[in-house]
């Protein structure tokens, strides 16, 4: 698999979760049978309402699998990238003291 291959995995994953309510022609066939029962359910409104991290609190596992588990790898991105940033600033704190 090549990196541009790979980035344009990711950066379709980041477009869905930011905007699962955009065209769904242009979502992976994976998700377009979820992204359509989400349209379908109404669910828009509550996305606009609450927001991007809140509303996908508010779905069911259950009934979007797929685009749950997708949402859930971006959002632990930014909580492990924040914790590995945390560790090596005290690691450099601490070799400064020496």
């Amino acid at each position: 698999m090549t990196d541009v291959f790979k980035s344009s995995i990711i950066f379709n994953q980041f477009a869905l979760f930011a905007a699962p309510f955009d065209d769904a022609e242009s979502i992976s066939e994976e998700f377009q049978m979820e992204v359509l029962d989400l349209k379908c359910d109404k669910q828009k409104q509550k996305y606009m309402d609450i927001g991007v991290l809140d509303f996908y609190k508010f779905l069911f596992k259950e009934k979007y699998p797929k685009l749950m588990t997708a949402a859930s790898e971006i959002i632990a991105t930014f909580g492990r990238t924040y914790v590995c940033e945390q560790f090596f600033s005290s690691m450099k704190i601490n070799i400064s003291v020496l």
